[in-house]
């Protein structure tokens, strides 16, 4: 298994340096992305930062290519989640959504 977890590091740390686009999800039904963050997190397979990359920038540009979102820019839309704790510290934090936004409108928030 060893030999499998250095491959898949090797590989996917390759295609990122390469500027390759490589989106997350998990292929097994019933499950949520947390399995696969947490299998390459915990694995020191895809470092946190490039998983956050992943997670809000890569996958969202690439299910939906023709719409600028995944980034705070000008021009782009204001979709966005405002989490309690910080996920580049522990990526279960990522799980602490406090507020969502879309379009610069705030749709839900756990703090009112």
């Amino acid at each position: 298994m060893r030999r499998i977890k250095n491959y898949q590091k090797l590989i996917l740390n390759n295609l990122i340096g390469e500027g390759v686009s490589v989106a997350i999800g998990s292929d097994a039904y019933g499950e949520s992305i947390f399995t696969e963050i947490d299998y390459l997190n915990e694995n020191k397979i895809v470092d946190r930062y490039a998983l956050i990359d992943m997670i809000c920038k890569v996958n969202p540009q690439l299910i939906f290519p023709n719409r600028k979102i995944g980034e705070i820019k000008t021009g782009y839309e204001a979709n966005f989640l405002v989490l309690e704790k910080d996920p580049t510290i522990d990526l279960q934090n990522l799980k602490t959504v406090t507020a969502v936004y879309m379009g610069g409108k705030r749709l839900i928030s756990n703090t009112e």
